[in-house]
C-alpha cells in the first residue's frame, strides 16, 4: 500500500502521498491523507497501517528540542523515544526477539527530510525520498525529472508509481514545509 514522496530544496520540503487502502485483493480510495502536519515544525508522510499514521497524527506529541542539540540528534533520541512510548501504550509496537518494530514514513522537519524506518532509524535523504509499495516507481520518476520544479516531481512521481502499481491511486495529497499547515489535494 501506499507511495509517499518528498523533496528538499532551497531551505524547503515538498511531500505528497496517494490515497490507496489495500489488502492483497481489494484496494479502496481513503477521504485522510496520509500526509499530515503535527506541528509547524514537522510535517509526515506515512506507510505500513493506517493506525500507525493515526497514532502519529492524533496522539504523538514532539517533546520539546533542546537548544543545544542537533536536529539530527534530536529526532534520533528524544523524538523516537517519545514515538515509541506512544506505540507501545496504544497496543501498536511490535516486539519480536526484543527487537521493536513500528512503520516507515517521510518526515519534514524544520525544512530537512528524512526516513523513518520501521525500526525506529532515522535517516537524513540527500535529496529526495519515497517510501511504500510505489517508492522504486516514484524514486526512478524523480531522478528522471531532474531540473524540473520539485512540485512536478513530486506530483509525477505520485502519477508514474499509481500507473506501475496496483497499490498506489490518486488523489494525491502534498504539503509544503513553508506552508504550515496546509494540505493540498491534486488530482
Amino acid at each position: 500500500m501506499t507511495c509517499i514522496v518528498g523533496i528538499e530544496h532551497d531551505g524547503k520540503v515538498f511531500m505528497g502521498g496517494d490515497s490507496c487502502g489495500s489488502t492483497p485483493s481489494i484496494t479502496i480510495e481513503t477521504k485522510e491523507p496520509k500526509v499530515f502536519w503535527v506541528n509547524k515544525d514537522l510535517l509526515i508522510g506515512y506507510t505500513s497501517s493506517f493506525r500507525f499514521g493515526q497514532l502519529m497524527q492524533y496522539y504523538f506529541k514532539p517533546p520539546k528540542q533542546p537548544k543545544n542539540m542537533q536536529d539530527h540528534e534530536y529526532l534520533c533520541t528524544i523524538f523516537v523515544d517519545e514515538m515509541r512510548k506512544v506505540f507501545k501504550e496504544k497496543g501498536y509496537l511490535q516486539i519480536d526477539k526484543n527487537v521493536e518494530e513500528g512503520g516507515t514514513a517521510l518526515i519534514a522537519y524544520k525544512h530537512k527530510l528524512y526516513y523513518l524506518e520501521d525500526s525506529f532509524q532515522i535517516l537524513r535523504a540527500k535529496e529526495f525520498a519515497s517510501v511504500g509499495s510505489g517508492s522504486y516507481f516514484a524514486m526512478g520518476a524523480m531522478a528522471a525529472l531532474a531540473g524540473d520544479t520539485f512540485f512536478n516531481r513530486v506530483l509525477t512521481a505520485l502519477r508514474v508509481a499509481s500507473n506501475l502499481n496496483p497499490y498506489v491511486k490518486g488523489p494525491y495529497y502534498c504539503g509544503d514545509s513553508c506552508a504550515p499547515f496546509t494540505i493540498a489535494k491534486y488530482g
